[in-house]
């Protein structure tokens, strides 16, 4: 399976617009920094929401594969940075949720969804990342 996004400049600004099908999102520095107007999510945002995001949507896989009822759940997403270079140094996710059949449950579905955690795990072990020019497609 391969999923791809795109990012293009907003004319104008210095943020971008991230594109996945009919979604759209908007990426952009803090106000006056590295030119960005603050006008969308910064990177380190970017990352907790998709790190709190994913986690939100397996909760939902693993409660449909453990036959469980969702009633409600809340997601908290903090990071902690090093100074220079600024790295992401640790990632705390805190899950507060609710299900139809009462607090074992729950603990079952959480710990499923640990288990199961597409983004959590594969940030946890790590995978790499390559940049490619534009040009080095020609």
């Amino acid at each position: 399976m391969r999923l791809e996004v795109s990012f293009k400049s907003i004319s104008g600004t210095g943020a971008a617009i991230g594109i996945s099908g009919s979604k759209s999102i908007i990426a952009d520095r803090r106000d006056g920094s590295a030119g960005g107007l603050g006008l969308g999510l910064s990177g380190g945002e970017l990352q907790a929401l998709a790190l709190g995001g994913g986690f939100f949507n397996q909760l939902h896989f693993s409660a449909e594969t453990l036959g469980l009822v969702l009633r409600h759940i809340t997601i908290d997403v903090a990071l902690e940075f090093t100074d220079a270079p600024l790295l992401i140094a640790s990632a705390e996710i805190n899950v507060d949720l609710e299900v139809e059949t009462g607090p074992g449950d729950a603990k079952r579905l959480l710990d499923h969804a640990i288990g199961d955690s597409t983004i959590s795990n594969s940030v946890v072990r790590g995978f790499p990342v390559l940049v490619i020019p534009a040009d080095a497609h020609d």
